[in-house]
C-alpha cells in the first residue's frame, strides 16, 4: 500500500498548490491592516485546500487501491480468501493513517487558521475603536486612557502616524503632570479591614507592639497597632479598653504642637499626619497619594521611618482595592479573546447578562490575571425588566476562594458554597502618580428599583460562577465548530445554564466527536469500489485516470457534503428526542455501518 500513499500524498500537495494558486489570484480582499495580506492570501488558501481535503484524499485513495489490487487478484475466487484477508489488513492501516492526519487537520490547524483570519478581519475594527477613543479621551483631557488606547492602536499598526501623535502627547502630558493636592470628586470607597495586617496576630500581641512603640515614642506606631487591635478584638476582650486608651493617647501626643521643634520637620511631620488620618479613616486611595507626594519630596523624606512604614502598608491596601491603569499599558500582546458574552441566572429568577469586548490573560507571581476590556453588565428581573447596568473601560479580574465572602456577599452575588473558586473583578483604576487618572465603574439603575432598593455602588464585582466556568466560555468564543473538543464536551451540558443552545452544542460535539469513525467509513467503503475497478494483471496505469482523478473528487465532495448534513441534522434531531443520549445511539449506528462496509469488503471475490 505504499504505493497507494505515495498517490494519495502527491495529489495533495498538488491540490494545496493550486488552491494556493487561486487564493493569490483572487482579487477579493476585506479591509486588512498593512502587512496583513500575504499571511491572510496564504490561510485563505490553506483553509480552501481543507475545505476539499476529505474528497481529495477519498479519490485519490480509490486510484492507488485499484492500482495495489490489480496485482494477483484472481487468488481471490471464494469469500474471506487469504489474498482479501490481506489486502483488508494493509487498507484498514492506511485508513487509520488517513483517519488520524484528516483529524488532527481538522481539529488543529483548521480552528488554528481560522482563528488567526478571523483576528487577521477584526483588527482594522479594533485599531479604528481604538483610534477614536483615543481621540476622544484626549479631547476630555484624560490622557491616561487616551495613552491606552493609542498605545493598543500601535501595537496592531505600529507605524500609524496619528496614533504616534497621539500617544507622545498624552505621554509627555502625563509626565509633565504634578501630584494636584486638592482630593477629586468623592467617590464610593470600599468597606476595608486589613486582614492581611492582622494576619496572625490576636489583641494581646498587637497591644504589646502598642506599648513598645509608646515606650519608644514611635507615635505612628503605637497609633497604629492600637487601632489594628481595636479592629481585631471585641468588647468582651480584658484588653479592648486598653488597647483604646493607647491608641488615644498616641493621637494626643501626635497632635501635641510640642513634639517638633525643627520648622523643615514640622512641615514633614503635619504632611505625615495628614496623610495618617486619611489612612485611619479607610480613604486608602488618598492616603497612598499622600504618602507618595511626602516620599517624592526629598531622599531624607523618602526614608522617614514613618513613611517606609506606612507607604508600603497602604500601597498594599489600594491593590486589594483597585488596580494600576499602567498595568494595562504594559500588556504587549493581542487579547486572547474577543466579544465574550454570557447570562448568568440566580435563584431569584433575575439575570445578568454580560459582554466583554476583550480578555488578556497574563500570569504574575505564577497567579493568572485577566485584564477585562469594555466590561459590560445588565441585570434584568425575572419578569424581564431592566434593573441595572455597570460599564467600565478596564477591569481586572482575579481568582479568589469562595470562603473569604461572608453570607450576605454570597447571597449577593449568587456565590453557591459549592464553588471553589470565582472570578473577582476589580472596577476601579488609578494612576501610579496622578490623581486624576481615577477611573471608577459608571452604574446605572432603574428608577422603580432603586425606590425599593438600596443600590448596589461597589468598586469590585464578582461573578456567580466557579472560574473554571468563565475560562469555558472564553473558550466558547470561537463557536461549538472549533472550540477545543475537550472543552467542548465539558461545556455542552452547562451551555443553557449561561444562556447557550444545548441542543447545537451536543449535536456538534456528537459530529465532532464521530468524524474520525465517519472517515474511516469513507475510506474502506472507496477500497471496496477500488475492487471493482481494480487493474487488471498487465495493467500498470490508466492514462484517463488523470482526468478522472478531479472528477472523482468533485462528486465525492459533493456527495460528502450531502451526507454530512444530513448526518448533522439526524444528530440534533436525536439531541433534541433523546438528550445526552444521542451520543451513544449516534456511535452505535456509525459502528455498524463500518461493520458492513468492512463485511462487504471482506466479501469480494474475483468474479
Amino acid at each position: 500500500m505504499r504505493r497507494t500513499g505515495l498517490i494519495v500524498l502527491i495529489y495533495a500537495v498538488f491540490a494545496l498548490g493550486v488552491c494556493l494558486l487561486v487564493s493569490h489570484l483572487m482579487k477579493q480582499i476585506p479591509v486588512l491592516l498593512p502587512n496583513e495580506e500575504t499571511s491572510y492570501v496564504f490561510i485563505r488558501g490553506f483553509l480552501f485546500f481543507c475545505k476539499f481535503l476529505p474528497s481529495l484524499v477519498f479519490s485519490a485513495f480509490l486510484i492507488g487501491c485499484a492500482i495495489s489490487y490489480g496485482k494477483n487478484s484472481e487468488r481471490a475466487k471464494i469469500k474471506y480468501s487469504p489474498l482479501i484477508m490481506e489486502h483488508f489488513r494493509k487498507t484498514m492501516i492506511s485508513s487509520i493513517i488517513i483517519v488520524l492526519v484528516v483529524s488532527l487537520i481538522t481539529e488543529v490547524f483548521v480552528p488554528y487558521f481560522e482563528i488567526h483570519q478571523s483576528r487577521a478581519k477584526i483588527k482594522p475594527v479594533l485599531f479604528s475603536e481604538f483610534m477614536n477613543l483615543s481621540r476622544e479621551y484626549y479631547e476630555k483631557g484624560n490622557m491616561n486612557l487616551a495613552f491606552e488606547y493609542s498605545y493598543n492602536a500601535l501595537l496592531l499598526n505600529p507605524k500609524d502616524k496619528e496614533a504616534l501623535d497621539i500617544k507622545e502627547h498624552s505621554e509627555a502630558e502625563l509626565n509633565s503632570l504634578k501630584l494636584i493636592l486638592d482630593r477629586p470628586v468623592d467617590l464610593p470607597k470600599m468597606v476595608f479591614t486589613p486582614a492581611k495586617e492582622t494576619k496572625g496576630e490576636t489583641i494581646t500581641t498587637l497591644l504589646t507592639k502598642a506599648k513598645e512603640a509608646m515606650e519608644k515614642e514611635k507615635w505612628f506606631d503605637a497609633h497604629y497597632y492600637a487601632y489594628l487591635a481595636v479592629e481585631v478584638g471585641t468588647k468582651k476582650d480584658i484588653n479592648f479598653e486598653e488597647a483604646n486608651r493607647i491608641a488615644s493617647e498616641a493621637w494626643n501626643h501626635l497632635f501635641d504642637p510640642t513634639v517638633i521643634k525643627e520648622s523643615d520637620e514640622q512641615v514633614l511631620f503635619r504632611k505625615k499626619l495628614e496623610a495618617y488620618k486619611t489612612f485611619i479613616r479607610g480613604d486608602n486611595i488618598e492616603a497612598y497619594y499622600q504618602f507618595l507626594e511626602i516620599a517624592s519630596v526629598s531622599d531624607v523624606a523618602a526614608r522617614d521611618p514613618d513613611v517606609a512604614k506606612f507607604l508600603p502598608i497602604v500601597s498594599q491596601r489600594v491593590e486589594d482595592q483597585c488596580f494600576f491603569i499602567e498595568e494595562v499599558e504594559d500588556l504587549r500582546r493581542f487579547e486572547s479573546y474577543n466579544d465574550v458574552y454570557f447570562a448568568i441566572s440566580h435563584d431569584d429568577g433575575t439575570r445578568d447578562v454580560v459582554y466583554i469586548r476583550g480578555i488578556t490573560p497574563v500570569k504574575n507571581s505564577g497567579r493568572l490575571i485577566q485584564y477585562l476590556r469594555g466590561l459590560s453588565l445588565f441585570t434584568y428581573s425575572a419578569d424581564g425588566h431592566f434593573m441595572r447596568s455597570v460599564y467600565v473601560p478596564y477591569a481586572k479580574m482575579l481568582a479568589e476562594k469562595t470562603s473569604i465572602f461572608d453570607d450576605a456577599e454570597k447571597a449577593r452575588f449568587g456565590i453557591k458554597d459549592s464553588y471553589k473558586t470565582v472570578p473577582y473583578l476589580m472596577l476601579e483604576s488609578i494612576s501610579r502618580t496622578d490623581r486624576s487618572g481615577r477611573i471608577s465603574p459608571v452604574y446605572e439603575y432603574d428608577v422603580d428599583y432603586v425606590q425599593e432598593h438600596v443600590p448596589y455602588l461597589n468598586n469590585y464585582f464578582v461573578f456567580g460562577m466557579p472560574l473554571s466556568d468563565f475560562n469555558l466560555l472564553c473558550d466558547a468564543t470561537v463557536g461549538s465548530e472549533n472550540m477545543n473538543l475537550i472543552a467542548l464536551m465539558r461545556f455542552m451540558s452547562k451551555s443553557r445554564e449561561y444562556g447557550y443552545s444545548y441542543e447545537i452544542f451536543t449535536s456538534d460535539f456528537l459530529y465532532r466527536a464521530t468524524y474520525p469513525l465517519i472517515i474511516l467509513i469513507c475510506c474502506i467503503f472507496m477500497a471496496c469500489m477500488a475492487w471493482n475497478y481494480r487493474l487488471k494483471e498487465a495493467q500498470l496505469f490508466k492514462f484517463k485516470w488523470i482526468f478522472l482523478i478531479p472528477v472523482l473528487t468533485t462528486i465525492s465532495y459533493f456527495v460528502l457534503e450531502f451526507t454530512l448534513y444530513i448526518y448533522k441534522m439526524l444528530n440534533y434531531a436525536l439531541v433534541i428526542i433523546l438528550g445526552a443520549g444521542a451520543v451513544y445511539v449516534s456511535i452505535a449506528l456509525l459502528v455498524l455501518v463500518l461493520f458492513i462496509v468492512c463485511f462487504i469488503f471482506v466479501s469480494r471475490t474475483v468474479e
